[in-house]
């Protein structure tokens, strides 16, 4: 899925910030002591050594999380949807959700998991279903559409909101 995502400037890592995940606002809160990110209440907290290393430990989070979270859906969407991926890879992608090779490989990128869910699955269910239709052809939107009737507004609020998906 390749959507626009212009330049954006990052906002600074600091107390008090809006993290999404999983279409929720956690408020970010850094601490010192040993390494460990978890969420608690409305707060994401994050316990570092290292305050020089706060990006890398949160993305590293976020991608672990997103990993788990990804494979815990792609168990019940694969069945679903009816098809076999040769591998299944989560990375970073500059301007795509997902994409899906001629080798059968699917690869998300793991900002998707500060999305609500059925964002994330319109984007596992878009990638999936280019394993029965390899183009953005009429058959291959219907196949989206048998799985995910409301897809269009999926892909809607991916437009207007990916930007915000962002540590």
């Amino acid at each position: 899925i390749k959507e626009q995502q212009a330049k954006r400037v990052p906002k600074p890592l600091i107390s008090g910030r809006k993290l999404l995940f999983l279409g929720k606002e956690y408020i970010f809160t850094p601490r010192q002591g040993p390494n460990k990110i978890f969420i608690q209440g409305e707060e994401l907290l994050l316990y570092t050594l290292d305050p020089d290393h706060i990006h890398s430990e949160l993305v590293q989070w976020y991608k672990e999380q997103g990993t788990a979270y990804i494979n815990k859906r792609l168990e019940v969407l694969i069945p679903q949807i009816g098809v076999s991926p040769r591998k299944i890879g989560i990375k970073e992608h500059k301007r795509q959700w997902g994409s899906c090779t001629s080798k059968r490989s699917i690869y998300i990128n793991w900002k998707i998991i500060m999305a609500p869910p059925e964002i994330i699955d319109y984007v596992l269910i878009h990638e999936l279903c280019h394993l029965k239709q390899m183009n953005h052809s009429p058959a291959y939107w219907q196949e989206v559409a048998r799985h995910q009737p409301d897809y269009e507004n999926h892909r809607r609020w991916l437009r207007e909101n990916g930007l915000e998906l962002t540590i």
